[in-house]
């Protein structure tokens, strides 16, 4: 069985090299069960797999490698 992963297409690039960072908090956000927060660590590459790890307490990761991308969180409101 595979592990969850994502794609973060050239088409959606912000800065030189990187994703754009909404539309790539919005991808994360979505991997989290319910209403999110997500917060970037480092320039989420592009055209390259990342992947997806869920985590205790509904917290979602995205890696490069042992890099965090990301993490988003189940939020309240």
């Amino acid at each position: 069985m595979s592990k969850p992963s994502v794609i973060i297409e050239r088409h959606f690039n912000g800065p030189p090299g990187s994703g754009q960072g909404g539309y790539v908090c919005g991808l994360v956000g979505n991997l989290v069960e319910g209403d999110a927060e997500v917060m970037l660590h480092q320039p989420p590459p592009l055209d390259k797999r990342l992947a997806v790890s869920y985590e205790e307490g509904g917290r979602v990761c995205l890696l490069d490698g042992d890099m965090l991308v990301a993490t988003g969180y189940p939020t309240e409101w």
